[in-house]
C-alpha cells in the first residue's frame, strides 16, 4: 500500500522479500529388482518396510551362505534405503519365465467353476520401449490379459507368481434373489437410480489365503467391489460403473478383463453356497538372470518422478554389475542432473587388489557423469530374518542408506561416511583391506571401502565420486550440496517463468535466491557465496532473447578426511610450557 506522506514526520514501512519455498529433505531412493509378488514392470512408491513386504515379497534367497544358490538384492536395498527414509521407489523387474495367475468365467445365469491358465510374463527388456505400454496399476502390464478373453469377465492377478494361486474371487449378482437362501445377499437394488442399472450390477469380493490353507466360506474378503459390464453406465456421481475401471488400478491383488457387451457375468453358486473361484496358472521365475536396463527409463522424466538417488547392484549373486545399466542411469542423470547414484565396483569373489580394480574400470568406462556417481567395494555377510539364512549384501546398499541418514539427520553437504554417521549394520566383510591397499584404491580409483572400529563397528570409509579429476565435485558431500542447492534454486526460479524481466522482477530473484542459499551457509553447507542477478549479467541482448540469467558462486565446506599429529620430543633444558 502505498505511503499517504502529507504531513512532515517519520513514515514507516516494511518490504518483506524472506519468503523462501520450502525444500523437502526427505530422500527419495530408486532401485530395482526381483520380487516374489506384486505389480512388474512398475514404478511403485513404498513408505515402509512392512508396506514393502507385503506389496512385493519377503527378499529372494535361497540357501544360506556359504551355500547361496539364487539371491536377488533389490527387495534388501528397499529395505535398508526404508530404515532411513519412507520415499522409496521399487520396479519389480522380469525375465519372462514368470506366469500370472488367471480364471475366466462364462457367459451364465450361475457357476461353480472357471477356465483357468497361466499368463507368461514379458520380460523386463522390452519395458518401456514398447510404445503402447503405459506404466502404472493397469492391465497394460499384462500384454495377455485380452488376448483369447473366453467368457464375460476374466480376472489375473496384478503381478506374476505362484502367490497368485491364492487368490480367488466370488460374484454376486441379480439372479440371488430367485434363491430365497441366498437373496439377502442382493445389497444394492437401491443403490441406482436406474432399475435396469441396478440389475446390471454385480459385486466382486477377492480373498486371499496363504498356501497351505484352502479356501473355506467362513473367510472375509479382503476387497469388495461393485460395477456392471458397461462401458456407458455411471454411478450416482457420475462415476464410471464398468468393472474394469471400478478395479484396475485400485485392487491391490487381481485386474479384470470384461467383455463390455452388457451381459451379466454369472453368480458364483455351488447350489445354496457361494463358491470362491480360484485364480490358478501362476509361476515363479524358472531362470535367475534378468536385464533391467530399460526400466531405468521410467526415471527419465524428473517431473513425473522426483528422486534423489539411484542404486545399481549386481543381478545374480556371482556377477558385476551390468555396463549397461550402468550407462543407462549414466543417460538417466544426464537428462535429470538433479540425483546421485551409488553403485557397486566389484562382484562377491573379487577380493584381491587386482581384481577389483579390474571390476572398477568396467564401472569407470561405462560412466561420463563422473561427480554423480559414487562406487563402493566390499560385501556384508548378515543374517536375513525373513528367510532364516546368512547372505553377503553389496557394501553399495548400505552407502545409500548412509547417504539417507546423512539426509535425515544432518544435511546433504556432510559426508556420509565416518563413525557419526558411517556406521552400517554389523557383519562379516568378504574383503579386509590393509590400509594401504584400501589407500591405493581411494587414492587412485576413488573407491569408497568399509573400515572395521573397534568398539564401533563397520563404517563406511570414504566419500568420493567417481571423478578423478581432483576437484572439489571428487567429494560426495560437495556433489550432494551443489544437487540441493540447485534444485532448490530451480524450484524458486519457476515461479518466475513467463513474468516480465524488468530490474524489479531480477532484484526480487536476487533476494529469494540469496536466502535461500544464505540458509546453506548458515547451516555450514558452503563457506562462502555470491548470487548476481542485475544488469551486469542480464544485458540489453539477453533480455530480449527472453533469457534471465542468475549466476551462483559458491565455495563450498570441505570436510576432514586426513589429520596430521606432529608430537615433537625436546631436552630436558627446553621449556615447553613457553610458546
Amino acid at each position: 500500500m502505498p505511503l499517504d506522506m502529507k504531513y512532515p514526520g517519520v513514515y514507516r514501512q516494511e518490504k518483506d522479500e524472506s519468503l523462501i519455498p520450502s525444500v523437502d529433505n526427505t530422500t527419495v531412493v530408486a532401485t530395482i529388482g526381483r520380487a516374489k509378488k506384486g505389480i512388474a514392470n512398475s514404478i511403485v512408491l513404498v513408505n515402509s518396510e512392512d508396506q514393502l513386504i507385503k506389496t512385493f515379497g519377503t527378499p529372494i534367497c535361497s540357501g544360506s551362505y556359504p551355500v547361496v544358490k539364487d539371491v536377488d538384492y533389490g527387495i534388501y536395498s528397499a529395505i535398508e534405503a526404508l530404515k532411513e527414509t519412507n520415499n522409496v521407489y521399487y520396479v519389480r523387474a522380469t525375465n519372462g519365465t514368470e506366469k500370472y495367475s488367471s480364471v475366466s468365467l462364462p457367459a451364465s445365469a450361475t457357476t461353480s467353476a472357471g477356465t483357468t491358465s497361466g499368463i507368461t510374463a514379458i520380460a523386463s527388456s522390452a519395458y518401456p520401449s514398447d510404445s503402447s505400454y503405459t506404466y502404472g496399476n493397469t492391465p497394460s502390464d499384462i500384454k495377455e490379459l485380452n488376448a483369447g478373453l473366453t467368457g464375460v469377465i476374466r480376472f489375473a492377478s496384478v503381478g506374476p507368481g505362484v502367490y497368485g494361486n491364492d487368490i480367488a474371487v466370488t460374484i454376486t449378482t441379480s439372479a440371488v434373489l430367485s434363491n430365497s437362501a441366498l437373496s439377502a445377499n442382493y445389497t444394492w437394488g437401491n443403490s441406482y437410480g436406474d432399475s435396469s442399472k441396478s440389475g446390471r450390477a454385480f459385486r466382486v469380493d477377492v480373498y486371499t489365503k496363504q498356501p497351505s490353507e484352502s479356501f473355506t466360506s467362513t473367510m472375509v474378503p479382503v476387497e469388495t467391489f461393485y460395477g456392471t459390464n458397461s462401458v456407458m453406465d455411471l454411478d450416482n456421481n457420475g462415476g464410471s460403473l464398468y468393472i474394469e475401471d471400478v478395479i484396475n488400478g485400485k485392487s491391490m491383488y487381481v485386474y479384470v478383463k470384461a467383455s463390455g457387451d452388457d451381459i451379466v457375468p454369472p453368480t458364483t453358486l455351488s447350489g445354496n453356497s457361494f463358491v470362491k473361484v480360484s485364480l490358478a496358472g501362476g509361476a515363479d521365475a524358472t531362470s535367475t538372470t534378468y536385464d533391467p536396463t530399460g526400466l531405468w527409463d521410467f526415471f527419465n522424466n524428473k517431473q513425473n518422478t522426483p528422486i534423489d538417488l539411484a542404486i545399481v547392484v549386481p543381478r545374480t549373486k556371482d556377477s558385476t554389475v551390468s555396463s549397461s545399466e550402468v550407462q543407462k542411469i549414466d543417460s538417466v542423470i544426464g537428462n535429470r542432473l538433479d540425483m546421485f547414484c551409488v553403485v557397486q565396483a566389484n562382484a562377491l569373489a573379487s577380493t584381491s587388489e587386482q581384481t577389483i580394480v579390474s571390476d572398477n574400470a568396467t564401472v569407470q568406462s561405462s560412466i561420463t557423469n563422473y561427480s554423480y556417481f559414487g562406487k563402493y567395494v566390499g560385501w556384508n555377510l548378515v543374517f536375513d530374518r525373513y528367510n532364516s539364512s546368512r547372505v553377503y549384501l553389496p557394501n553399495a546398499i548400505y552407502a545409500a542408506a548412509i547417504i539417507a541418514r546423512t539426509d535425515r539427520i544432518s544435511s546433504p553437504w556432510e559426508a556420509p561416511a565416518g563413525q557419526e554417521r558411517g556406521v552400517i549394520a554389523a557383519g562379516k566383510q568378504s574383503v579386509i583391506l590393509i590400509p594401504d591397499v584400501a589407500g591405493r584404491l581411494y587414492e587412485n580409483y576413488n573407491l569408497n571401502t568399509v573400515r572395521f572400529l573397534n568398539g564401533i563397528g563397520n563404517v563406511i570409509w570414504g566419500q568420493k565420486t567417481a571423478q578423478l579429476q581432483k576437484t572439489a565435485r571428487d567429494r560426495i558431500n560437495v556433489r550432494r550440496m551443489l544437487n540441493y542447492v540447485e534444485n532448490g534454486s530451480e524450484r524458486i526460479l519457476n515461479a518466475f517463468l513467463f513474468r516480465g524481466n524488468t530490474s524489479r522482477e531480477r532484484e526480487r530473484v536476487y533476494n529469494l535466491v540469496n536466502s535461500f542459499i544464505n540458509t546453506v551457509y548458515v547451516a555450514g553447507g558452503v563457506s562462502s557465496y555470491r548470487v548476481v542477478c542485475d544488469n551486469t549479467n542480464n544485458t540489453e541482448t539477453s533480455i530480449a532473447q527472453n533469457i534471465l540469467n542468475v549466476d551462483i558462486f559458491i565455495q563450498p565446506t570441505y570436510t576432514i578426511e586426513f589429520i596430521k599429529i606432529t608430537t615433537t620430543i625436546t631436552a630436558s633444558s627446553v621449556n615447553v610450557g613457553e610458546g
